[in-house]
Parts: C-alpha cells; structure tokens; sequence
C-alpha cells in the first residue's frame, strides 16, 4: 500500500507538493534531509529504492525533480515506479514550466488532488487494472524462460516430465558462464546493479537451456563513486544464499551476489537442494569434499551421481574452484565475476582465485603458525653426550637387576644416576644381528634432529666396541601402555587421557609436518608412549623410524611395526607414508577411548582387532548419541560427551577411511583441542565406512 507521496525540486530539496496517510510523520521527517542530501547529489541514479524500518522508499529523479513514494515492504516495486511515472507525467505537463521559479514550499499543492485520485488507482494491488499491470511482466517473462535452473536440476518443487532428464554437464557449465556474464553486466553497469537475490530460482531458462538472470524485486544501485563500495542495508533475499559475513546487517556490493552465485554454482556440481531437510546447507555439505576434492582430484563424493561421472575433469576443477573461492573465502578475497568467467571458460588459471593455503583451509588443515599448534619451543640444543660404557655400568650399579625397567627383543632398559646427579633411563641393545646396528644409529641421527616436549630427549649413546647404549630423559610414569593395561592401581581419568591423545598428537604432527625431510615412526603404540610425573605423553623408539622427503608421497621399505597397529597398506604393499603414522595413532585414540587392547584375547586366544570389534558399536553410538557402551567402563561415565565425540570422530577417521583421506596429525590436534569441527575430517556420510569394517570381518 503507499503511504506517502513528496515531490521536491532537487537543487535545493524544496518540497513542492506531497499526499500521506496519518501517523507517518516519523517518515516525513526523514524525506526532508533526504531531499536536501540529493540537492548536493545530483547525479544520483534516476531510480533507487531504500529500506527503512517496515517501509520502502521508492524514487524517481528526473529534470531536477525527484518523485518519491513510501510504500509497504510488500507492495509491488513495479507499481510503485509505475505510480510515480504517472505523476512525473502530469506533474511535468502541468507545471514543468513553473519548477525552477517555485519559491515556497508546498507551490503546487492543487497538484495534491491529482496524486490522491492516482494513489487510488494504485493502492489496491489486487485490482484488475494493477493484476494487468503486473501479468504484462509476467507473461513476457514466461514467454522467454520455460524454467528454472532448481526444476532442471531435479530438485524444484514441481513435478514433471522435464525432471526424468538429467541436465548434462555441458548444459550446466554453459549455464554457470552465461549467468556469470549476466552477473558482470549488472555489476559494471553504471550505476552498478546489485541483484540481492542470486539463487536457481532466479536463473530462468529458455528451451536452449539458455539461462537469463530474474526478478529484481530486491536489486539495488550502487553509486559509482570512488569512496562508495558497499551499502549497508537489513538482510533480504534467501537466507542460504545470502552473505552470512555480516550477519543480519548485511554490506551490500558485488561480492555479496558473488556469494550467491557460488552457491547456485554449488547446486550445478552436486544436484543437491540448498538446503536438505534437516537443515543442514549445501555450504556445510560440500565444504570438507570440495577441499577433498581439490587435495586428491577425486570428484566422486561431490558431483551429482545423476552425471555418472560423466563430465571433463578439468572443466569440473575449474567450477568447483569457483565454487570454493566464492562461497568459503572472506568477501575481500573473494574474485570479481570477470575472474569467473575467465576461469570457467580456462582463460586463467584457477591458481589465480584459489591458493594452496585455500585449499588446505577447507580441509580444516592448520595454515597460519603451525608451530605455536604444536606447542614448537625455540630450545637450545645440547649436543648428544658420548658415555663410556664404564660410565653407563657405573651409573646402573652394573647393570643391576635392581635397576632394571624393562626387557624386549631389543634389550634391556636400566635406570641409571649419571655422574653429574641426573636420572636416565638407559636401554642396552641387543646387537645380534646388523638389524640391531642400524636401529642404534636410527635413533640417534633421528633425536639428533628431532626435538619437542612430547618426544623422548636422547641424552646420549655409548658406541664403546661391542656395547651400543642409549640414554634417554628418565620418565618416571613407565608406558601409557601400563598405566592402561597392565596395572590396577591407577585409574586414568578422562582429562588425562584427553591430555595424553592431544599431547602424542602434537609430537607426531611435528614429526610429519615440521621436520624436513618428514619422519615416520613406523611404530607408533601404547608402549612407545611414556608419561611423566603430570601424565604428559612423550614418543619414544625411534629405532624403525624412516625419513621421507616432502616431495614423495611414500616410500617403499621392509615391513616393520607391531602387529595390530600396522596400517593394511603398508602390510600388503610394503608403500610406507605419513598416513601409517596416523592409522596406528587412530587405534591408540580407540585403546585411550575404550579400555581395550589392539588385540583383544580370551584366555590367550585371538578373538578380535579392537578396529573390527568396535565399529558397530561406534556406528551405534553416533546413531544413538549414547557412548556408555563404548567408553572405558572403568571411568563410570564420568566423561565429556563433546570430547568423547571428537575422539570417536579422529580415531574413525585415522583407521577407517581409506590411506588417501586419513587427516594429517595437525588436524587431529586441531580437532581434540575444539579449535577445529569433526566435519572437517568425519562426515556424517562417513559413517558407512563403519558398516564397512564390520561387515568385512
């Protein structure tokens, strides 16, 4: 309905002639500094409209007089500017002559008349006369477009025949080129044209499958001046689609069709509904498969299955890209709709809109001081100590059994007082073979260059003739595998072993992501975690460890490792990588979550690998939202849900997706420590490789 009606002459804001309602003298007030502002604006667009409160101002400047109505949100923009035609018409016909000599205001107030007979005309949007008015729009409209790009796609509300076709590849990338240009024609317009209300229903299409942009009900002219990018303004348009940077006050320029559009861009690759009935966005769906996607150039996961994989791979890179660079990067980086289209039509690089340091964040990957993520310390580094084997017997009163810490294949660990008062925990190796030779020398060039809190400080060695010793920091809490396993006395809280998950996380991260080249562990288990006296972990056993350069993805070597943390991979093709690492660590996260062994026995008999016994029960827990029967009954339940949930997510994650998708270690830390969503590396979707590993076994 309008409301209100000024007419002011422009050069000075003299208001010459007005009809209103009653109570909207809030309104009127704010019309004068409007009029006066445009007197020192004159080369505003001809048309505009401006939201404010539960109106909209519409206005019409032309021969130095600006016509301007006030009307409900809801009323027809097109009639509004139809209504104020009309009286620019009669007003110019009338008095144009008498304008520029007006020297009061309100001069033609007899002209009141004829803007209430007129506002009778329009005030009723249901007339015949207005419904003409209107369908005359309409009907070109559907004379042109016989659809949307939603209803192509399969996903409109409507229901028919069309939708038993699938919208092939060529279609749909033609249509994302020549709305784009649509799009850059309206922004470089001048005035430049924001359309507001980018989505699928918006992109009509003609029997061509041609696509024209539609409906600017909510467009808005933005000033071509050099000061002036953006507007202010209440968020209008579909929510999925809009800008969410601003929130609900949104700044209004061309990045914000530009957000729009990625999403539509979106609904091209995937097929899917912006929003799917749980209420769950496409934006949230495809954000950690487009970045799986760009990792592993691997579109399975993302495309619409209707395509059946039918489409140019390289042509698909260059609108996911598009996608990605529009919808998920702040506005300021996002590119101009110019860069699109070059880049859809593989005239520039996508390199040039989406970094590296792009992709990986979608992935949820650490991209900004990885080293303060890992809690890296600027230390001073203390040369490794060469010990004469007399030293280290003297400092383990011979070797005494008194002193012994532990046994294994590889010898024999002693606790041992060096000269200078410090405790060590020295472990005298067994060389029997040159097997025993190479791991000595493994573990010192490997902590010789390898240095953070949560890895085990090498001290010193002794290479005395025969005898190869190592003496380590003396951690007094033995193995997280004993303290889990192997004794009743000490019961680990559920703090604990978060801080004991996050803090081997951290020592593992910096070993695949900070030291160059990379170091493998390649025997990453409960036994080879140590506590201090605080319970904070530290990798120990570096004797299998093998160094792989950034510029390979694995190297090929002998099987090593401990059954039950071996990675399938690396047990069938001998291909060893970072992601072995990440297996094992994924099935120590279940044994700290659970309570259980890697290899679950019954009176010394096999039963089980805790990876297969434990995924139904993980799949039903994530179904159900109850962990009680997953979680270490040991701990009553006295446990964080939101932790416990992050953990079941890192830990599925590492064992369960194939070696390609396992997350690296800095997303692992980044997740257990709540800076980072599951989502970025566990899916709801994921969950099928749950019904996978127990189906398989």
């Amino acid at each position: 309905m309008v409301k209100l009606t000024m007419i002011a002459r422009v050069t000075d804001g003299l208001p010459l002639a007005e009809r209103d309602v009653k109570d909207i003298e809030i309104y009127k007030q704010q019309v004068k500094p409007l009029f006066k502002n445009l007197a020192t604006r004159q080369n505003e667009p001809s048309r505009m409209s401006i939201e404010t409160g539960p109106y909209v101002f519409h206005y019409i400047m032309e021969g130095h007089v600006c016509y301007l109505t006030m009307c409900d949100r809801s009323y027809p923009k097109k009639l509004a500017f139809q209504y104020l035609e009309d009286l620019k018409n009669e007003f110019e016909r009338i008095n144009g002559a008498q304008i520029e000599t007006a020297a009061r205001p309100y001069a033609f107030i007899k002209f009141d008349t004829f803007i209430q007979k007129t506002k009778k005309l329009y005030q009723d949007t249901r007339t015949q006369r207005n419904i003409a008015k209107l369908n005359d729009e309409l009907y070109e409209v559907h004379q042109i477009m016989t659809r949307n790009v939603q209803e192509v796609l399969g996903v409109g509300e409507k229901l028919d025949l069309e939708k038993t076709k699938v919208l092939e590849w060529p279609a749909r990338m033609n249509i994302a080129i020549q709305s784009a240009k649509g799009l850059l024609y309206l922004h470089e317009c001048k005035p430049k044209i924001i359309h507001r209300d980018i989505k699928a229903d918006n992109i009509l299409l003609d029997n061509d499958f041609q696509p024209k942009v539609a409906d600017f009900s909510l467009a808005y002219f933005l000033p071509n001046t050099g000061n002036v990018n953006h507007i202010t303004s209440v968020l209008r348009g579909t929510n999925v689609y809009a800008d969410p940077e601003y929130g609900d006050i949104q700044r209004v320029s061309e990045k914000s069709d530009i957000y729009s559009f990625g999403v539509v861009l979106l609904e091209l690759i995937t097929g899917r509904r912006p929003t799917n009935e749980q209420g769950d966005t496409i934006i949230n769906w495809a954000r950690y498969r487009i970045g799986r996607a760009l990792e592993n150039n691997e579109y399975k996961d993302l495309v619409d299955s209707k395509l059946q994989q039918e489409y140019d791979k390289e042509e698909m890179l260059r609108m996911v890209t598009c996608a990605a660079a529009s919808v998920y990067k702040p506005s300021r980086s996002r590119p101009t709709m110019k860069q699109i289209i070059r880049v859809l039509e593989g005239t520039m690089s996508y390199m040039k809109i989406m970094k590296r340091k792009d992709i990986e964040t979608l992935q949820g990957r650490a991209t900004t001081d990885l080293e303060s993520i890992l809690g890296v310390e600027r230390l001073q580094i203390t040369p490794q100590k060469i010990f004469t084997y007399k030293e280290l017997a003297k400092a383990t009163g011979g070797f005494s059994n008194v002193n012994l810490l532990g046994e294994g294949g590889f010898g024999q660990v002693f606790k041992g007082t060096l000269a200078y008062g410090e405790f060590a925990a020295i472990k005298k190796l067994k060389l029997s073979s040159d097997q025993g030779e190479s791991e000595f020398l493994t573990e010192i060039t490997t902590l010789n260059r390898a240095h953070h809190k949560h890895l085990v400080k090498l001290i010193g060695y002794c290479s005395d003739k025969a005898n190869r010793l190592l003496v380590y920091e003396f951690v007094p809490n033995e193995s997280l595998r004993y303290i889990l396993h192997d004794q009743d006395r000490v019961i680990i809280d559920w703090p604990t072993r978060m801080k004991i998950a996050i803090g081997s996380a951290k020592g593992l991260a910096y070993l695949h992501e900070i030291c160059n080249p990379k170091i493998i562990h390649r025997n990453i288990k409960p036994g080879d975690i140590l506590l201090d006296q605080n319970f904070e972990p530290k990798i120990s056993d570096f004797g299998l460890a093998k160094d792989l350069s950034n510029s390979y993805t694995h190297v090929t070597t002998r099987i090593a490792g401990t059954w039950g943390y071996l990675c399938p991979e690396y047990a069938t093709t001998n291909q060893l990588s970072d992601k072995s690492d990440v297996y094992s660590f994924g099935v120590v996260l279940l044994e700290l979550l659970t309570g259980k062994q890697a290899i679950l026995r019954e009176r010394d008999v096999f039963t089980a690998h805790i990876i297969n016994w434990v995924a139904p029960r993980l799949k039903q827990a994530l179904d159900t939202h109850n962990y009680n029967d997953i979680v270490d009954t040991k701990l009553q339940n006295n446990y964080k849900i939101i932790e416990v949930i992050r953990m079941i997510h890192c830990a599925a994650a590492c064992v369960y997706k194939p070696v390609n998708y396992r997350p690296k270690m800095s997303q692992i830390v980044e997740v257990l420590q709540g800076n980072l969503a599951s989502e970025s590396i566990w899916l709801n979707s994921d969950n099928a490789f749950l019904q996978d590993a127990y189906q398989l076994h």
